[in-house]
């Protein structure tokens, strides 16, 4: 606010009062720094249980089959990569140095997690593009390549999804990337859409992609 002042109105600096006299004086307006707040899930809508109850069933019929496999996928927040704070700690006799300024960052990762439900066996792949549709399916037919001979006796396949922007059951690209991804595997693609979110602290799969073997 201060450097605003001088830059945008022309004040001079021996004008104004310290930073600290300008934060209480906005304190007092009450413009106080505040939290920024997430934006509120969408309401349960009518179809909400009987979507949950179907979800359930299908998952549990799944684990079931000794020929089935249940995944759950997911993309995380970037990482970026340098010299950078972060706010972290080390232990040693001198602090470790890092940039002035952590805008500073050689490249951003993304994380995407594939997650074997019944075995505990996570994967996480980093890769350097933007989440999208097609990062999403690339990472899966990655994750399935490293992996297709110790699945080698699986017949179906259960993918639990959120709803994000780019794996939505909405999302074009993504459901032609996937049926890409069943052809290319010769599955045959069945789809479940799951409903809105809902307010509670359960875990919410917006997408059920069956693919199952002939």
């Amino acid at each position: 606010m201060r450097q605003a002042l001088i830059d945008e109105k022309g004040w001079k600096d021996e004008e104004l009062p310290c930073e600290k006299t300008i934060g209480n004086i906005l304190n007092r307006l009450g413009y106080r720094l505040r939290r920024v707040e997430k934006a509120r899930p969408v309401k349960k809508v009518r179809e909400t249980d009987a979507i949950l109850e179907n979800v359930q069933r299908e998952n549990e019929a799944a684990d079931e089959r000794e020929d089935s496999l249940r995944i759950s996928i997911d993309t995380k927040d970037k990482v970026k990569v340098g010299d950078l704070s972060g706010g972290g700690q080390s232990r040693g006799r001198e602090a470790t140095k890092a940039n002035d300024h952590d805008m500073k960052y050689e490249e951003k990762l993304v994380p995407f997690g594939i997650l074997d439900v019944l075995a505990g066996l996570l994967t996480i792949i980093f890769g350097t593009s933007s989440e999208t549709s097609d990062f999403i399916v690339d990472c899966l037919q990655q994750w399935w390549d490293a992996n297709r001979d110790r699945y080698s006796h699986i017949r179906q396949l259960v993918i639990n999804v959120d709803n994000g922007p780019n794996n939505s059951s909405c999302r074009t690209q993504f459901l032609k990337r996937m049926v890409e991804f069943a052809d290319r595997n010769k599955w045959i693609p069945h789809l479940l859409h799951y409903g809105p979110r809902r307010p509670t602290k359960q875990p919410m799969f917006v997408v059920l992609l069956l693919l199952s073997i002939p």
